[in-house]
């Protein structure tokens, strides 16, 4: 497949491919200052030469409103904290993932062609990427502590939560969110990029052969989100799919019951390993139980991921400003008694910020990431179904203060938009 790149689309392609080779390699290669420098060049220019992607913030009055909302309310709670202390860290802590969200978000409103061209070209890149994790990770669940540093163990001695493959240091969300990304690039790449009926299948059954072992894997390294999270992503995608305006709506409906019959099959495959199954239904149901019925006098782990949040709004300040952005560390534990404190983004956004600035900060990731699918096409369902997806991203991951899993969530997004265009731009699809 050929793909022609215009040369003013040259700048926008190098950030892109700068930010997904921040997305594999960032959490392995520790430089974070070196990362990160390079990510704030790497916008400042795209943002300085390129007029469409610097408008593309200004023309969204719902992006602006909030943002500047945000920036209020964070002011706010400047003023009234008692302690500003890791006020400057905390922010720095946000503003990347923010940037990278952002920059994607005007690139994708602005220069749609260009990031048609980035999935064109980096197809074999990823898949070849995604099979050296699977290969990592399975060396890594034997207990090997095979390309596991000794720095990572003693920060944190549990090994499941080292066994990550290339995503470093506690890394098990960043890389079940790859996981995703994998899946729906995947499902997109047959649909609309593959002509051949046999290599559509073969690509298709690659596929879901190598996110079954992704699955399996993560009931040995206690990634069980991953369960939830990526029927999830790919029922969106099948959902969206579908022109729902059509009047073969029936026909394409049928037409994609395939993949709901391969994800049974995945799911059968698992499930048939007697000990499997027993791990992963005794370990949700702990795991769900264990969230969803805390006792804040006796709280560990797990069930700190809801018990944070809770005890925030169980106190007045957690419905004001919180206790400042700066009063603690954004992923430090020990914080209000909290062995675990910023465990994930809802309890110390809540505790820290308030439950307005979290809620408003969830609204504006969710109107980036549905101008990264839709494209200035106005879709309020989406939005809110987006904005649910950030809510339930933000209760088991740090989603708004870690810049790789905020990478793999933008460009599933830019996946969808794809996929969407795809559509728009034949009147039938490969099935």
């Amino acid at each position: 497949m050929k793909i022609k790149i215009k040369k003013k689309n040259i700048a926008v392609l190098c950030i892109l491919e700068f930010i997904l080779f921040f997305g594999f390699f960032s959490r392995y290669i520790e430089y974070s200052g070196i990362w990160n420098s390079m990510l704030a060049i790497g916008t400042i220019v795209v943002l300085g030469t390129e007029k469409k992607c610097r408008k593309s913030f200004i023309r969204n009055r719902r992006f602006m409103i909030c943002l500047l909302c945000t920036i209020l309310l964070i002011g706010m709670g400047i003023i009234f904290a008692n302690s500003n202390e890791f006020l400057k860290d905390n922010l720095l802590t946000m503003l990347y993932p923010f940037l990278i969200c952002a920059i994607i978000f005007s690139v994708a409103y602005a220069k749609s062609e260009a990031v048609s061209n980035f999935f064109d070209m980096n197809f074999y890149l990823v898949n070849a990427i995604w099979l050296i994790n699977l290969f990592v990770l399975s060396r890594q669940i034997t207990g090997s502590g095979f390309m596991i540093k000794s720095s990572w163990l003693a920060l944190n001695g549990f090994y499941a939560d080292q066994s990550c493959g290339l995503f470093g240091n506690s890394g098990t969300h960043e890389l079940g969110l790859f996981s995703i990304f994998v899946l729906l690039y995947n499902f997109y790449y047959v649909d609309f990029k593959v002509e051949s009926s046999i290599k559509r299948k073969a690509c298709l059954f690659y596929t879901i052969i190598t996110e079954g072992m992704m699955l399996y894997f993560s009931t040995y390294n206690e990634n069980m989100t991953l369960f939830l999270l990526m029927p999830i992503f790919a029922i969106m995608y099948i959902l969206l799919k579908i022109d729902w305006t059509s009047h073969n709506v029936v026909k394409r409906v049928s037409k994609l019951g395939k993949y709901f019959l391969l994800m049974l099959v995945m799911v059968a495959i698992i499930l048939s390993v007697p000990q499997q199954r027993n791990y992963i239904y005794e370990e949700l149901s702990a795991r769900v139980m264990k969230i969803l019925t805390f006792d804040v006098s006796v709280i560990n782990g797990s069930n700190e991921r809801l018990a944070i949040p809770y005890y925030g709004l169980t106190n007045e300040w957690g419905w004001k400003f919180g206790k400042g952005i700066g009063a603690w560390r954004l992923h430090k534990g020990g914080y209000l008694g909290f062995n675990h404190f910023g465990l994930s983004s809802v309890g110390s956004f809540i505790n820290l910020g308030g439950i307005w600035f979290y809620l408003l900060y969830c609204f504006l990731n969710a109107i980036m990431l549905q101008e990264i699918c839709n494209r200035g096409r106005k879709s309020g369902m989406f939005l809110i179904v987006t904005l649910c997806s950030v809510i339930l991203l933000s209760i088991y991951t740090v989603i708004f203060t870690s810049s790789v899993s905020i990478i793999w969530l933008a460009l599933s997004f830019a996946i969808l938009g794809e996929m969407k265009k795809g559509i728009d731009g034949k009147e039938d699809f490969n099935g």
